[in-house]
C-alpha cells in the first residue's frame, strides 16, 4: 500500500511539470503520400469504410435513446450450441454468440448439420456459433457461416438490437453481425471515426470528410437526447446511463454492457481525431463535453465513502486509453480539468510495481494483455507532455519487459489474449498466438518512444511488429467483395490465417485494424528541429534533420523548411536482394548571388538520418549520394548514419542494405523448447508454407540452423527480379520445403515456429487467457543437459514482486482466483 501511495503523489506531480519537448516529431499524415503496397492497403480498408450503411451505423445510439426504432439485422438472432462433454454427438442449444478468437478453425459457410459434426469429431471444440433466422433454428440443412469454437462462455443474445427505441420512430437496423447486450457494442464507431479522419488527411477525399460529418452530427442528436431525457449534459454511449450507475458503484456493468470505459474511450478519441486531422469543430465541442461528464462521474466516486480505494475496483473493468485521450484533449484544451482527470486513470495494481522496475505483467490478477498496454500508450503521451520521471519508468520497464521476456519473433507478446510468466513462451504457442489489437498499441507506445529519444532501437522494434504482426493481418487476396482481417494471428503449430470478413461482427480488432491501415505513413519519416537538435546535445552539430525510419515507397514534404521541398523514397526493400530504397530530394533550393552578379544555386541545408536497422549487418552495406560512397562505412547496426548537406533538386541517395538470414530461438528457458527456432530475413519472419507438420529437421540439425542458416536456406529468385520473396529450405532427410514472409501467407496453411529436434515438446492445451503455472518453480531456471547448446541467455527473468491482494474484478464478468487459476467467466475483447 505504501508503494501505491507513494505512486499516487509522484503522478500527479506532472501536473505541474514542464512540458519536455519531444526530441523528434511525425511527420503529419497530410505530408506523406504513400506508394505501392501500402498504398494498395490503404485503399483496401477505406473501401471497406465508406461502404457501411450509415442507419446502420449510429443504430445502437439512436435507438437507446429514442431516436430511432431497432429492428434485428435481417431477422437473423445468433444462436450458440453447446458439446455436451459426455456425448460430443449431442448439443444444447442458447441464443447468443462467442466472440472472435479461440477458433478451432477458420469459420466457413457449411450446414448446420456439417457445423455440428465437425465439433463433435474434434475433441477440442466445445462450442458452435453461427446467425441463423427464427425460422430455420431447427434445420439441419440450412447455410450458415460456422465458427467452431474452443471454449463454450457466450453471450446471451436475443437479437443484436440492444433497446427497442422509441415507439413510432424510424426504424433501423444495427450494422450486420454487431454485437448486442452484453457485449462492447459501440466500440467500432468510435474506431471508424479515427480511421475515417486518418484517411481524410492522408488523402484529402472530401467524401470521407462528409461521411463523417453525417455520422458526427448523428451522435450530436443523440447526447441531445440524453440530456433532454435526464438533464445531463455530455453523455453520449449506446445504452442508458444505467450502465454507469452499477459500473461506478463498484459492481461491473452486466447484464447490460462489459466494458463501458473501454468503448466510451474508442468514442472520445475518435472525435478528438476527427477534429485534429479532419478538422470537425462538433466532434471536438462533443468530446469536451463528454470529458466533463466523465470529470463530474469520477470524481463522484472518489468523493463517495469508497473513495479512492472504490475508484480502483473501478479500473479494474477493463478502461482502454481514456488516460491516453485525456491528455490528447489536454493538449489541445489547456484546460488542466482534462490533465487531471487524465491522472485518475492509473490502476495501481498494474502501473506500481512497473515504477518500481519490476516485471509483473504475469502476476496480475486478470493478465490481459490489450486491457494494461493502452494504459502504457496514456502513461507515454504523459511523459512527452509533462516530462514526469514516474510515468517514463513505467514505460520503460513494461517495455523492457516485454520484449526482453514476453515476445516473439513477430514482436507480438500474448497467448490467447494474456501474458504469461517470463520466458515462459512455449506451452502457450498455438493458434491463439497473438491478437492483432495488441500489436496496434504496442506500436503507439514504441512510436511515443520514439519521439522522445529518437532511439534506433525503437523504430526497429517498430518496423519488425508492424511487418509481421499488421501488414499480413488484412487479406490481399480475397475473392468475396470486402477484405478480411485476423483477430488472432496463431503462430504455434500448423494454421491457416482464420480471416473474418471486415464488414461483419466487428471485434475489437476489426476497429484497431482498421485504424493501422489508415495511418500507415504516420511513423515512416520524423523530423527534427535544430533546436531540438541542440536540446538534445548531439555530438554532431544543432542541424536540422529528417529521419528515415522505415523503408517504404513514400514521398515525404517538408514544411519546415523554406521553399517547396519533398523528399521520396522508392523502396526495393525487402524483394530485392541488395537495394533497400533511392531517395531524391525535389523541389525548389536556395539562390545567393555571385561575386560576378549571377545567381547560383546553393542548395537547402538539412540533415537525412539514415536508420541503419540492426539486422543490416552485411559486409556489402552502402550509402552513396549521387554516385559517391559515403565516407565512414562500415555502417554501425542499429543506429543513424547522418548525412548532412546542401540538398538541390535531383540529389540522390541509394541506399544498399542487404537482409540476411538468421535464427531466432523461441524466448523459453525450458531446455525442451531450446530446439523450437523461427527463421527470419532481415526483419521479417519467415513462414514454412503448404507443411503437414510444424516438427522439421534441418539439414545440418539445430546447431546449424542457429550459426548458419545460409547453409540450407537459399533464395528461390535471385537479382530481385521477381516482385515475390521466397526460399527453399532443406531438411535433414533430403527433403524441402518453401519459406514466404509471414506477412505474405494468405491462404496457405504454415508454420511459424520449427520443432527443428525432431520432436515436440507435450503442448497442454490452453483456452482463453492461460496463465502460467503458479508454483514455487515458475522463476527457477532449470539447467538444460551437458549435450544441450544453451539457446538462450543465462540472465534470469527479475523475481517475483512482493504477494498482491487479490481483488473482487470485473471485465463485464465476475471472476476470482482460486489456487493462482482465474476461476469464473470473462467476457473476451
Amino acid at each position: 500500500m505504501k508503494l501505491f501511495v507513494a505512486l499516487a503523489r509522484t503522478m500527479l506531480l506532472g501536473t505541474a511539470a514542464a512540458k519536455t519537448g519531444a526530441l523528434v516529431e511525425p511527420l503529419r499524415m497530410s505530408d506523406v503520400a504513400l506508394a505501392g503496397d501500402w498504398k494498395e492497403a490503404e485503399v483496401r480498408n477505406q473501401e471497406v469504410l465508406l461502404s457501411l450503411n450509415h442507419t446502420e451505423w449510429s443504430c445502437h445510439f439512436t435507438s437507446t435513446a429514442n431516436i430511432t426504432a431497432c429492428a434485428a439485422s435481417h431477422g437473423e438472432r445468433w444462436v450458440t450450441y453447446v458439446k455436451d462433454a459426455a456425448d460430443p454427438t449431442t448439443f444444447t442449444m442458447e441464443l447468443g454468440f462467442i466472440g472472435s478468437g479461440n477458433d478451432v478453425k477458420p469459420a466457413a459457410d457449411v450446414t448446420v448439420a456439417k457445423c455440428k459434426g465437425d465439433c463433435s469429431a474434434e475433441p477440442t471444440c466445445k462450442a458452435v456459433s453461427f446467425m441463423q433466422s427464427a425460422a430455420e433454428v431447427n434445420r439441419s440443412d440450412g447455410m450458415v457461416k460456422c465458427y467452431w469454437k474452443k471454449t463454450s462462455g457466450y453471450t446471451h443474445q436475443k437479437t443484436n438490437c440492444v433497446a427497442p427505441g422509441g415507439e413510432g420512430k424510424p426504424s433501423c437496423s444495427p450494422l450486420p453481425g454487431e454485437m448486442g447486450l452484453g457485449g462492447y457494442y459501440g466500440h467500432y464507431q468510435g474506431h471508424w471515426m479515427s480511421a475515417t479522419a486518418f484517411l481524410y488527411n492522408t488523402t484529402g477525399n472530401e467524401t470521407i470528410k462528409e461521411a463523417a460529418a453525417e455520422n458526427i452530427a448523428v451522435l450530436a442528436d443523440v447526447m441531445a437526447a440524453w440530456k433532454a431525457k435526464y438533464n445531463v449534459d455530455g453523455y453520449l454511449f449506446p445504452y442508458d446511463p444505467v450502465v454507469w450507475d452499477k459500473l461506478l458503484a463498484g459492481h461491473g456493468a452486466k447484464p447490460y454492457y462489459s466494458v463501458p470505459f473501454y468503448t466510451l474511450h474508442k468514442l472520445m478519441a475518435g472525435l478528438l481525431d476527427q477534429y485534429t486531422f479532419a478538422g470537425n469543430e462538433q466532434a471536438y465541442q462533443l468530446v469536451r463535453k463528454m470529458a466533463s461528464w466523465v470529470h463530474q462521474r469520477v470524481e463522484a466516486v472518489i468523493a463517495s465513502p469508497g473513495g479512492e480505494a472504490l475508484w480502483q475496483q473501478v479500473l479494474t473493468c477493463e478502461w482502454g486509453g481514456m488516460n491516453d485521450v485525456l491528455f490528447n484533449l489536454f493538449e489541445h484544451s489547456g484546460d488542466e480539468m482534462h490533465l487531471r482527470t487524465a491522472r485518475r486513470f492509473n490502476a495501481y495494481v498494474f502501473t506500481a510495481r512497473l515504477a518500481a522496475g519490476q516485471d509483473d505483467l504475469n502476476l496480475l490478477p486478470f493478465p490481459h494483455a490489450n486491457f494494461h498496454i493502452p494504459e502504457v500508450v496514456g502513461m507515454a503521451r504523459a511523459y512527452e507532455l509533462t516530462g514526469n520521471v514516474t510515468d517514463k519508468a513505467i514505460v520503460d520497464t513494461f517495455t523492457n519487459a516485454l520484449w526482453s521476456n514476453h515476445s516473439y519473433a513477430t514482436g507480438g507478446s500474448n497467448s490467447g489474449e494474456c501474458w504469461q510468466a517470463p520466458r515462459d513462451l512455449g506451452n502457450f504457442l498455438d493458434s491463439q498466438t497473438e491478437e492483432s489489437c495488441t500489436q496496434y498499441n504496442i506500436l503507439k507506445v514504441a512510436r511515443r518512444q520514439f519521439i522522445t529519444s529518437a532511439d534506433a532501437s525503437k523504430a526497429d522494434f517498430y518496423e519488425r511488429a508492424i511487418l509481421n504482426g499488421i501488414i499480413g493481418n488484412q487479406n490481399r487476396q480475397d475473392p468475396d467483395g470486402a477484405t478480411s482481417y485476423i483477430y488472432m494471428q496463431p503462430l504455434g503449430g500448423v494454421n491457416v490465417k482464420p480471416w473474418g470478413k471486415s464488414d461483419y461482427g466487428f471485434p475489437c480488432c476489426w476497429g484497431t485494424l482498421s485504424e493501422s491501415f489508415a495511418k500507415l505513413g504516420d511513423s515512416i519519416f520524423f523530423w527534427q528541429s535544430a533546436a531540438a537538435a541542440e536540446g538534445a546535445g548531439t555530438e554532431d552539430g544543432s542541424e536540422a534533420a529528417l529521419y528515415i525510419n522505415q523503408f517504404v515507397s513514400a514521398t515525404a514534404k517538408l514544411r519546415h523548411l523554406p521553399g517547396d521541398i519533398s523528399v521520396r523514397q522508392e523502396a526495393a526493400f525487402p524483394v530485392h536482394p541488395l537495394k533497400t530504397s533511392t531517395l531524391t530530394i525535389m523541389g525548389a533550393a536556395s539562390t545567393s548571388t555571385s561575386m560576378v552578379g549571377e545567381e547560383e544555386e546553393e542548395g537547402t541545408s538539412f540533415a537525412l538520418m539514415v536508420r541503419v536497422p540492426k539486422w543490416a549487418t552485411s559486409a556489402k552495406n552502402s550509402v552513396t549520394v549521387n554516385g559517391s560512397p559515403v565516407a565512414g562505412a562500415p555502417y554501425k547496426a542499429g543506429s543513424y548514419l547522418k548525412l548532412s548537406y546542401q540538398w538541390k533538386a535531383g540529389d540522390t541517395v541509394e541506399i544498399s542494405f542487404p537482409p540476411a538470414l538468421w535464427t531466432e530461438p523461441l524466448n523459453d528457458y525450458h531446455p525442451q523448447h531450446n530446439a523450437t527456432l523461427a527463421f527470419m530475413y532481415g526483419p521479417l519472419v519467415l513462414a514454412g508454407i503448404n507443411m503437414a507438420s510444424d516438427i522439421w529437421v534441418p539439414k545440418g540439425g539445430t546447431r546449424t540452423a542457429l550459426q548458419n542458416p545460409a547453409s540450407f536456406i537459399s533464395r528461390n529468385e535471385e537479382a530481385g527480379a521477381g516482385e515475390t520473396l521466397s526460399f527453399k529450405a532443406e531438411a535433414q532427410d533430403g527433403s524441402s520445403i518453401t519459406l514466404i514472409p509471414l506477412k505474405d501467407v494468405m491462404a496457405e496453411n504454415y508454420v511459424v515456429y520449427f520443432m527443428t529436434a525432431g520432436t515436440k515438446p507435450p503442448q497442454p492445451h490452453n483456452g482463453y487467457c492461460p496463465t502460467s503455472r503458479s508454483d514455487n518453480d515458475r522463476y527457477h531456471f532449470a539447467a538444460p543437459p551437458a549435450d544441450v547448446d544453451p539457446v538462450l541467455s543465462s540472465a534470469e527473468p527479475p523475481g517475483p514482486p512482493p504477494s498482491h491482494v487479490v481483488h473482487s474484478m470485473s471485465k463485464g464478468a465476475s471472476w476470482r482466483l482460486v489456487d493462482g487459476k482465474i476461476v469464473g467467466q470473462t467476457h473476451e475483447i
